[in-house]
């Protein structure tokens, strides 16, 4: 019987969902699975004495893990050689959010950008490949001209001059937000820019907290990613 473990965090509603998908592999491929949950990022001692025949890991990996001469996958984003990466389709899913706008007959996109979140690049360009197709105008909003002056980057800023472009662009318009805490603060940025949520400006995130989006006043729209098919393809 392989064993192999899974580490995960704590604090992370996507390991969360991917779980059971992974354990649903185990029990078909008669493995024994054990869970590793750490707080911080994974240390190669973190394996002694765990006899581990495979390792599938979420969050941060250090590049020593892949000396290690067992089969790795990581679920997520990494760059390390020898360790596999599985991940949802992000193009495809900005795309798809890109489609379900259009639908709606708007006729101008935003992306609100996340700069150091690795699936940002493909979110974009997914988002605005189909805006492109579309013939709709689509752009993206990273920074704004008050962090700019600053040099230094303030939560108050940001949504200053989010809800300073929002008021710019034509309206009805349809909002990627990159993440949920970024959908969160578009909705703040459209509450201090006058908007009303969804008729002047309708909010899509891409977010596996579904609790999250159900608090948010009003309640965040998503893409729903299938996890737990991540998940059982990583295992």
């Amino acid at each position: 019987m392989p064993n192999v473990t899974m580490v995960m965090s704590y604090d992370r509603p996507y390991d969360q969902v991917v779980l059971p998908g992974v354990r649903q592999y185990a029990r078909m491929a008669g493995w024994s699975l054990r869970l590793l949950r750490i707080a911080r990022a994974l240390r190669p001692t973190d394996l002694t004495g765990l006899g581990a025949d495979g390792l599938l890991l979420r969050g941060a990996v250090p590049e020593s893990i892949a000396g290690l001469n067992i089969p790795i996958v990581h679920i997520g984003f990494t760059r390390l050689r020898g360790v596999s990466v599985v991940v949802g389709d992000d193009y495809a899913a900005a795309a798809f959010a890109a489609q379900h706008f259009l639908d709606q007959r708007l006729r101008q996109l935003l992306f609100f950008y996340r700069g150091d979140l690795a699936q940002s690049p493909f979110r974009w360009r997914g988002f605005l490949s189909a805006a492109r197709r579309a013939g709709v105008p689509c752009q993206r909003f990273l920074l704004g001209k008050r962090t700019i002056a600053r040099g230094t980057w303030q939560l108050a800023d940001q949504l200053a001059d989010l809800a300073e472009v929002l008021r710019e662009l034509p309206k009805p318009l349809g909002l990627l937000a990159a993440d949920d805490t970024h959908g969160e603060r578009a909705l703040e940025a459209c509450r201090l820019a006058g908007l009303t949520v969804p008729d002047d400006v309708a909010i899509i995130t891409q977010s596996s907290d579904v609790q999250f989006c159900e608090m948010a006043d009003p309640p965040l729209s998503s893409v729903a990613a299938d996890p737990a098919k991540v998940g059982r393809e990583g295992a």
